[in-house]
């Protein structure tokens, strides 16, 4: 949807009824491109809008799709209540969170584990 005189497109997705209350006083990261765009939800606002920083068409779709995916995630996470962690999802978890954290300390080139820490 363009807007205006930007030939930018922008999304506009409403919030829906059975989750406006639990997301209201959040700051959604809305992920725009290779960006993340923060989005204040109070009680008062119906909708999510957020330029996706493009004009060109396919780039639109994409964008589009990839808002739209993310804002279902966030709703879905809304919905459903917390829940405690299995031992075995908790430990999948950890690895996980593992994995990245030393592999961003070897992307580093950090000779020793004291400079990795430290840096």
């Amino acid at each position: 949807m363009g807007r205006g005189e930007s030939f930018n497109a922008y999304f506009v997705q409403r919030i829906p009824a059975d989750v406006k209350s639990s997301g209201a006083g959040t700051v959604l990261q809305i992920p725009v491109g290779d960006r993340l765009v923060p989005v204040k939800v109070t009680e008062h606002t119906t909708a999510i809008r957020v330029s996706l920083r493009t004009g060109d068409p396919n780039e639109t779709k994409v964008r589009q799709a990839a808002v739209a995916a993310h804002l279902e995630r966030v709703w879905r996470s809304l919905r459903e209540k917390p829940r405690s962690l299995t031992l075995k999802e908790a430990v999948a978890l950890a690895g996980e969170v593992y994995k990245t954290f030393a592999g961003a300390l070897e992307d580093r080139g950090a000779s020793s584990g004291r400079e990795r820490c430290c840096q």
